[in-house]
């Protein structure tokens, strides 16, 4: 019995992850065969159907547009505060030193938006976690009344102390601390490992040792804040105060969990933990557990965060223990002026760093499976040391052997910007490299997404025309990565191998849109056209001068204006694919309808980074497909 429920409990874990309705529908039926492979009793399929359909509902609740009305802090953070009116959850900005508890009158709401680029942090991705899809602001009027409770007592003490402790006690994170500080989670964790620790070693019953965890974790969750951590490492107590049997303790606990924050089933805070419990009683082999366990933990870093500093893989355990005796020793100089953020931070910052970064893909996720069942099932040892070795190189080798011509279009707000690279990072060429007033794109999204694909240098910056929303970042890239040519004339050669001209050299021109660069190049037998800022007369132009011009994707010109992408020149080039890069709710009011109505008509697909995000075009062999940085795929026609 316990081994049905054990299977039926990883299903509806994996139904969790996979996050997405539909999938878990084709998730919940392929799932039948293996529960009916393990039991042939009709019963275990009946309670998989119920207890699937359970969290299918209980994880896709719809997002409820927020009313005017009252609405109680619940969470803190640096730059805003969590508030929610009975299950309607919103983030809400402008509130100076915010309580717990305090109740405020919000009355106009927006949906949540951020930029969203593939393999880099999404704030509007972060808050869907904790279903948030909403925002206000608000200020020191909104305040309707401020609730006294113990909770907001200790945070209105330890908030005007040391830094250190909302760091400690809140996970309150701000951009001057060593990464590592977020990455060891709150000290709680090494605190309860601590006191368990000396509990057994004075010979406490184990009931006692569990309990006490449980009780300092329940209270340390009601007093300050309740994490991912906390929650899971309360429930995994409290089912082993109750229950010998770690099968049992294990469905026990996990279930609770779902029940409690299904929405966290697929956080690295649930998953590394939980994937550690299962190793260790899983493997009987010491030899075998070490391996896996550091190839788990190895290969969930590169999953979730795209990097492993090798020094916190070794280390890690005794970092968080550390961390939990650093917050004893802290605790006792509570009441001296002693500066411990400062302490801790420059220890932090003393621990030497090794870094590598990935960003895991299919491939890596496959042979990441493959080889942990190899390690698991291999009896040799030599054989297990050889698929745990291939397995830490691929990340070193995978991202030079990557056969794919890729187009990707930065979503940077209003603005352009695209990196085409070839096959085997043979050649990179980016054109534009548009700013922003209020961020700086370049360091902020291009740069980090350069660094994490290891691409060092760009062959060639093609800026279209001088427009700080085309232009702006070159400074910016000068000083951070090698560009061996620059290009800002439609008469200069692009060094690449594949075709790649510069059209329409010679023509009239009204304005500084008007000189935009007009980028064509094919790769695979697909071709791809990019207009820059160019309008309707240098398009008609264009067409005259190359009355055979079509292609598969275009980069629509001047962002959607109407000032481009006229009826004629769309139908004259005859794309499959439109790509709008554009602002959200921008003043200009871009893309324009009429031009959204001609490609509808023409029946040309467009995509907005506005709506979808990132946009990125990978071919092979003929194949071309997209991806968004929403997660929609398709396919381009030849």
């Amino acid at each position: 019995m316990k081994k049905m429920f054990f299977l039926i409990v990883l299903g509806c874990w994996a139904s969790l992850i996979i996050g997405d309705p539909f999938l878990d529908l084709i998730w919940i039926f392929l799932y039948v065969p293996v529960l009916a492979g393990c039991s042939k009793r009709v019963v275990w399929l009946f309670i998989w159907g119920i207890f699937s359909l359970f969290f299918l509902v209980l994880d896709h609740e719809s997002p409820v547009t927020p009313k005017e009305g009252e609405y109680t802090i619940y969470q803190i953070r640096e730059n805003y505060v969590l508030a929610q009116n009975q299950n309607i959850k919103v983030i809400v900005y402008g509130i100076d030193d915010p309580m717990f508890y305090d109740v405020i009158y919000l009355s106009e709401f927006e949906k949540v938006h951020s930029l969203k680029n593939l393999s880099l942090f999404s704030f509007e991705d972060y808050l869907k976690e904790d279903n948030i899809f909403f925002q206000s602001n608000a200020d020191q009027t909104s305040l309707v009344r401020r609730q006294q409770s113990l909770k907001g007592d200790i945070y209105d003490y330890f908030s005007k102390k040391d830094p250190y402790w909302k760091m400690t006690l809140y996970g309150i994170y701000n951009d001057s601390l060593p990464e590592l500080m977020s990455r060891l989670s709150l000290p709680v964790v090494g605190l309860v490992s601590i006191v368990e620790k000396h509990l057994r070693r004075w010979r406490a019953h184990l009931y006692f040792v569990y309990g006490f965890s449980f009780l300092l974790l329940i209270l340390w969750g009601s007093l300050f804040v309740f994490t991912t951590s906390i929650l899971r490492m309360a429930c995994h107590r409290f089912s082993k105060i109750f229950l010998k049997d770690w099968q049992v303790q294990f469905i026990v606990s996990t279930f609770v969990f779902f029940v409690l924050m299904p929405e966290k089933a697929s956080s690295f805070a649930f998953v590394l933990p939980t994937a550690m419990n299962l190793i260790y009683h899983l493997c009987s082999d010491t030899g075998t557990r070490y391996l896996i366990e550091k190839s788990v933990l190895c290969g969930l870093q590169y999953l979730y965060f795209h990097e492993v500093d090798f020094i916190v893989l070794i280390f890690f355990g005794l970092l968080r223990k550390s961390s939990g005796i650093f917050f004893i020793f802290s605790l006792i100089l509570l009441g001296l002026n002693v500066d411990l953020f400062v302490i801790w931070s420059n220890f932090l910052d003393f621990v030497p760093q090794l870094i590598w970064l990935y960003d895991a893909g299919f491939v890596y996720v496959a042979a990441f499976i493959l080889l942990l069942f190899g390690i698991y099932r291999a009896e040799s040892i030599l054989r297990k040391i050889i698929y745990a070795s291939i397995l830490a190189f691929i990340p070193f080798i995978l991202p030079f052997l990557d056969c794919r011509f890729c187009v990707t279009v930065f979503d940077i707000g209003q603005g352009d910007c695209t990196l085409i690279t070839e096959p085997f990072h043979k050649s990179a060429v980016m054109i534009d490299c548009g700013q922003n007033l209020y961020r700086d794109n370049m360091e902020e999204i291009v740069l980090p997404y350069l660094e994490l694909k290891h691409i060092k240098q760009l062959d060639c910056l093609i800026l279209t025309h001088d427009d700080f929303d085309h232009s702006g970042g070159v400074d910016s890239l000068k000083k951070n990565i090698k560009i061996n040519k620059i290009i800002q004339s439609s008469d200069e050669t692009i060094p690449v191998e594949y075709p790649f001209y510069s059209l329409l050299v010679n023509r009239q021109t009204k304005d500084e849109n008007d000189k935009s660069i007009i980028s064509y190049f094919s790769y695979d037998g697909f071709d791809y056209l990019w207009m820059g800022d160019a309008s309707v007369d240098v398009e008609e132009q264009l067409i005259h001068a190359y009355p055979q011009l079509n292609c598969n994707v275009l980069k629509a010109g001047h962002h959607g204006s109407r000032t481009s992408s006229s009826y004629s020149f769309l139908n004259r080039v005859e794309p499959k694919l439109a790509l709008i890069s554009v602002g959200y709710q921008n003043r200009y009011g871009h893309p324009d309808i009429e031009v959204l109505k001609n490609m509808q008509t023409l029946g040309i697909s467009n995509l907005r980074t506005s709506d979808v995000g990132m946009i990125q075009i990978q071919s092979f062999r003929g194949l071309c497909v997209f991806q968004t940085g929403t997660n929609i795929f398709g396919i381009i026609q030849k």
